[in-house]
């Protein structure tokens, strides 16, 4: 499994660069895949920041997870958590 996560700003502003995606899990059923990002970076526009996980279990294709991101303010280390159901899990050839 590879994962790549988005932290979009809806109005199109920068993401400021003290807030980073930091890791991530896959919930599929019972099981958790907890990965840290690489730390690949394709360039994006301003206002999205792109992460990449690999190296994850065997799910799918055509299987819903879900996703939850974690995101760090790096100014004062709060923490929070973008989660995202039903996100299916597709092949790429």
């Amino acid at each position: 499994l590879i994962s790549i996560n988005w932290l979009v700003d809806t109005d199109s502003v920068r993401i400021a660069d003290h807030i980073t995606l930091s890791q991530q899990y896959v919930i599929h059923g019972d099981s958790i895949w907890t990965a840290d990002y690489t730390t690949e970076k394709r360039e994006t526009v301003p206002y999205i920041q792109e992460r990449i996980s690999r190296n994850g279990p065997k799910w799918g294709p055509n299987v819903e997870v879900t996703v939850v991101a974690k995101v760090v303010d790096l100014s004062d280390g709060s923490e929070y958590y973008l989660r995202r159901d039903h996100q299916t899990i597709e092949r790429t050839d």
